[in-house]
């Protein structure tokens, strides 16, 4: 048995976000993790069900942090293998190129579920706040971060680069996207996020009159 298609892609934008394979004591095969608030019970649910076959316990809650949370921990497999030796391949979970170059529209969809938001931007040119998209980013190296970017920008996303938090002894920074490329994130990714997620994109999001070519021209150049 291997992962499907989908499977892999939803695997690899997860683990670019809040999920681990983890090798539990002398085990040679990993095992995967998924934690999540309990607001998000119903994501950490529609993530199982695509690994059915690879989890043999509900989900259980827990308080972490002063908060309820929900996990959950599939059986090892060999099927994990190939993804694990590409993001632990060092020794810790670390973005490279051979991973970032396995990202599609799927995997970008789960990863900005995980690690994006959405934020109001008030506009002192035309008096009114506009919602942006924006991905947070944390626990990487510099290198990491600029890896990262540079993926972003060689696909055509244009952002901007808040690295405040990392500035101040933070270890996170966050990739802003404008009004128009929130628009165009938002319109290439909203078919593969699930229901109990699809708050994050923002329902004032649309597109322009001359946004779905733009679309056209990104979703084939990705």
């Amino acid at each position: 048995m291997s992962l499907s298609d989908v499977q892999k892609s939803i695997l690899i934008g997860t683990l670019l976000g809040d999920a681990t394979l983890q090798l539990p004591g002398t085990c040679r095969n990993p095992r995967l993790k998924f934690s999540h608030c309990d607001a998000q019970r119903e994501y950490l649910e529609w993530k199982v069900s695509f690994f059915e076959n690879y989890f043999v316990r509900p989900p259980r809650s827990r308080i972490h942090r002063n908060s309820k949370e929900w996990w959950v921990c599939s059986r090892t497999s060999p099927d994990f293998g190939i993804i694990h030796g590409s993001f632990y391949g060092s020794g810790r979970k670390a973005v490279t190129p051979e991973i970032l170059a396995q990202v599609d529209c799927q995997a970008l969809a789960v990863w900005f579920c995980d690690d994006g938001t959405r934020t109001k931007v008030w506009q002192t040119r035309d008096g009114v706040s506009h919602l942006h998209l924006k991905l947070v980013l944390g626990g990487l190296t510099l290198t990491e971060y600029i890896l990262i970017q540079n993926w972003f920008a060689a696909k055509g996303w244009v952002f901007k680069v808040d690295d405040w938090a990392l500035q101040h002894g933070l270890n996170s920074v966050s990739l802003w996207f404008g009004k128009e490329m929130s628009v165009l994130l938002k319109a290439y990714i909203q078919d593969s996020v699930p229901e109990c997620m699809k708050w994050k994109l923002g329902a004032s999001l649309v597109l322009p009159p001359n946004g779905s070519v733009r679309l056209e021209e990104a979703q084939k150049e990705r």
